[in-house]
């Protein structure tokens, strides 16, 4: 049995921080069920690797997520689910 893929790790404990357990779960079968690979890549590299490297914290990173699909005008599905996660990250980066 291999090890498990690092990046696979930090993305699903960074999904499960920004939408909450349930819903990142969610999220990802939905995923799953209409493109298996997509679900895969978003997870590691879009989240895993992109989201969770060092530098930017995660509230900013958020809010440049939020000014990036406001400024293309067709990601509304997108900007609906921003505001939670953004009030998540900001609680936990207020944690720590």
């Amino acid at each position: 049995m291999s090890a498990p893929n690092p990046l696979r790790r930090r993305g699903l404990e960074l999904l499960a921080q920004l939408h909450g357990g349930h819903a990142g779960e969610a999220m990802v079968a939905e995923m799953q069920d209409v493109c298996p690979a997509f679900a895969d890549m978003t997870i590691d590299w879009a989240i895993g690797a992109i989201m969770d490297r060092p530098g930017l914290d995660l509230v900013t990173r958020e809010l440049v997520l939020v000014a990036s699909c406001g400024t293309l005008g067709y990601a509304t599905p997108q900007l609906r689910a921003m505001p939670r996660r953004l009030c998540r990250s900001a609680r936990h980066a207020s944690r720590s």
